[in-house]
Order: structure tokens, then C-alpha cells, then sequence
């Protein structure tokens, strides 16, 4: 009897997705808090600075995320199990 393969398609998740996202809400944090704080050390507002800093970062990595889109890779169940839904 010949062996048969099923092979099932995986999706992976993109982890550049939620850390995007996670950075852009700490930014925007960091950020407006610098605006109603308006902390100055040695007259430079490090909060706005580094506010900008991680929303671009965060906008940048979710941006990457999303154009990418998630990667299907081939598993092969040789065991014989019906793929998972």
C-alpha cells in the first residue's frame, strides 16, 4: 500500500505587528506626557524627543508588519492526520 503525505499550510504570525504597535502606544505615552509635563533637562525636552524616537520606530515596524503580510509555510504530516482547520 502506498504511503500517502498530507501536507498542511501554517500560518505564522508577524511579531513586528504587536511591536509596532506596543512602541507606538508607549511613544504616544512618552510623548503627550512630555506636552503637559513639559520636563526640559538642560533645556531639551527628552520626553518629546524620545516620544518622536518610538512612534516612528513603532510606525515603522507595524508598517513592515502589515505590508508583509504572514508567510505560509508547508508542514508535512506524515503520521496521516487530517490538516487542522
Amino acid at each position: 500500500m502506498p504511503e500517502t503525505h498530507q501536507h498542511t499550510e501554517v500560518g505564522l504570525p508577524d511579531l513586528r505587528i504587536p511591536v509596532g504597535l506596543f512602541f507606538l502606544v508607549i511613544g504616544l505615552i512618552i510623548f503627550v506626557e512630555g506636552i503637559v509635563a513639559k520636563p526640559i533637562s538642560a533645556g531639551v525636552p527628552i520626553d518629546l524627543i524620545w516620544g518622536v524616537v518610538l512612534l516612528i520606530f513603532g510606525a515603522l515596524m507595524a508598517l513592515f508588519g502589515f505590508k508583509a503580510g504572514s508567510e505560509k509555510i508547508v508542514v508535512d504530516d506524515s503520521e496521516g492526520n487530517p490538516p487542522a482547520a
